[in-house]
């Protein structure tokens, strides 16, 4: 009997002290297993003490945009901290400036709208009243590609060019064919502010 009882005391010990999460502190809702953290996605460390905002999902980035190192980095037609500014917003808007077509210059505008459906593209609506679209190579260079458009005063005039912008400022030179009209081309130069 005299061994029993320091037999049952050691047992009694050995089960109450043996606890290998007393001491661990787990953070982020990390679990404690067998002494060490499991830890949720987006935490890592001992203690799941370290986040990655990537991963736990505190950075969104829209748009496509692709979170690295904490920060979106965003596709092509957008930008800003979550990719949720569209690049083309920023044009949008009439420009007050001058035409020079074959040497002749001219007071005018041309207003820029972005077509809602489309990331790269505007429309242009010149103060004469011609209307045709731009397609943007990048976010500040664009393309007015050939196509056909209706003339204000009547009749139809094929009309193409390239150009340049930024929030203020744009410069383009477009091309009129008139075809149907003894083939006579206009060639215009724009440049205008916002």
């Amino acid at each position: 009997m005299k061994y029993l009882l320091p037999l049952a005391f050691l047992s009694l010990f050995a089960f109450t002290s043996c606890d290998d999460c007393a001491d661990v502190n787990c953070l982020n809702s990390g679990t404690c297993i067998s002494g060490a953290c499991e830890c949720p996605t987006g935490f890592s460390g001992t203690s799941c003490e370290i986040e990655d905002v990537c991963l736990s999902g505190a950075v969104s980035c829209n748009n496509g945009g692709t979170c690295d190192n904490g920060e979106c980095d965003c596709g092509e037609w957008y930008d800003g901290e979550a990719c949720d500014e569209k690049v083309l917003d920023r044009y949008d808007g009439t420009y007050s400036g001058s035409y020079t077509c074959n040497s002749v210059y001219q007071v005018g505008t041309a207003n820029f709208k972005e077509i809602s459906e489309f990331d790269d593209e505007m429309v242009i609506t010149e103060g004469s009243g011609r209307i045709y679209y731009a397609e943007f190579d990048d976010k500040e260079s664009f393309d007015i590609p050939s196509q056909e458009i209706n003339e204000p005063l009547g009749g139809s005039v094929d009309v193409s060019g390239s150009g340049d912008i930024t929030s203020s400022t744009v410069n383009f030179a477009v091309t009129y064919n008139y075809g149907s009209q003894g083939s006579s081309t206009v060639y215009c130069i724009f440049s205008g502010t916002k």
